[in-house]
């Protein structure tokens, strides 16, 4: 090879690894930018979500999503937005989704089995809320969800066992407590219900549910008017659904 052809190669190698620099670093700046930009979506949403503007959460989740279509917390966030509008048309479809890019999303498999509850396919969600017990086998959370699954498939047995075994997980758990005693206020165990929903209640007063109940409790079953109207209307200032019609009807004068 002469001079001139060495001369020419050197020149070539060198445009050559000037034009894969430029490259590398034109797609580094790029990806840290499209980085910037879908958190950037994603903090809009939640700062939306967190304002109770559910439709324009998931607008920028969507717009995070176009970015980066494995982006689970914008995924995640929107099928809590969907949720909270009560949107299902597509919301499987994105749990499924959520649960391919992270088969260990507690959260998800908790919400995917409830939407499997709320459609009376309760296999689907019995197998859900254990794999959600497998991942977090110390979360009493879900030990109380699988109950109600159980209890709505009135396997009585089996529902008290999960609702015991949310209990002895965390006995200081508001939620087990309130979950056992709404199940033994339907099976009309009310001795049980009054005390699981009064020991709720002294967990987490601001939990309208067990107030709720607890006010039907002692105004329908024990005939105490003025405690069960006091319960309601706590319930009631807490927004409970129900309790403003029972208030209104029987304990307003």
């Amino acid at each position: 090879m002469n001079s001139k052809s060495l001369f020419i190669s050197v020149i070539i190698a060198k445009i050559f690894i000037i034009f894969i620099s430029l490259f590398l670093w034109s797609s580094c700046r790029n990806n840290s930018d499209d980085e910037e930009i879908k958190t950037n979506y994603l903090t809009s949403a939640k700062y939306n979500f967190n304002n109770n503007l559910k439709a324009e959460a998931i607008k920028y989740c969507d717009k995070a999503l176009t970015i980066d279509s494995l982006y689970k917390e914008a995924l995640f966030l929107k099928i809590l937005s969907m949720d909270g509008l009560k949107k299902y048309d597509d919301y499987l479809n994105n749990l499924n989704k959520l649960l391919r890019i992270d088969s260990l999303h507690y959260d998800g498999y908790l919400y995917r089995a409830e939407y499997f509850m709320n459609s009376q396919e309760y296999s689907s969600s019995i197998n859900d809320y254990k794999k959600a017990i497998t991942i977090e086998p110390k979360n009493e959370l879900a030990f109380a969800l699988l109950g109600n699954c159980y209890n709505a498939m009135e396997e009585k047995d089996s529902a008290l066992y999960y609702f015991n075994k949310c209990i002895q997980i965390n006995p200081n758990s508001p939620f087990g407590y309130n979950q056992r005693g709404g199940f033994f206020f339907t099976n009309m165990e009310f001795k049980k219900a009054y005390d699981d929903l009064t020991h709720s209640v002294s967990l987490d007063s601001t939990d309208a549910y067990p107030l709720y109940n607890l006010g039907v409790l002692k105004y329908s079953i024990q005939k105490k008017y003025d405690e069960g109207c006091a319960d309601m209307k706590k319930a009631f200032e807490l927004g409970y659904a129900g309790s403003k019609d029972f208030y209104e009807q029987r304990c307003v004068k």
